[in-house]
């Protein structure tokens, strides 16, 4: 089964979003911040979802040791930042898809519905 992690420090978005995605095929888990001791449980993560940019761009190169770990999760970052260099930032330092809040949330679940299908087929 497809499986997204959803990271937020924010309860209510951390809960919005895993209710949105009940309607997709996929087992959705929720964690309140990053850690250490979560790096090896996301990796095996297919989908993570971040409303944090800072582990991304504060220079500790999660995506690396996401890999590292033995995965390769598609991260989406979801952020109030509008910055194009931090958003350029984002990309570079692997992160897959970066959504500017405040997000669609119909078009955000079209695009994990469309990455479960791209799994499934691949």
């Amino acid at each position: 089964m497809f499986k997204i992690a959803i990271i937020s420090s924010d309860q209510f978005l951390r809960t919005l979003l895993s209710n949105s995605l009940g309607l997709v095929n996929a087992r959705v888990t929720s964690y309140e911040g990053w850690s250490e001791e979560l790096i090896g449980p996301l990796s095996h993560s297919n989908l993570l979802i971040t409303l944090s940019s800072y582990p991304f761009l504060s220079g500790y190169d999660v995506v690396r040791r996401l890999r590292d770990a033995g995965g390769r999760p598609r991260i989406y970052v979801l952020s109030w930042l509008h910055d194009e260099q931090n958003v350029m930032s984002l990309l570079e330092s692997g992160v897959d898809q970066y959504f500017t809040l405040p997000v669609s949330v119909p078009r955000l679940c079209g695009k994990i519905a469309a990455q479960i299908n791209e799994w499934r087929n691949g």
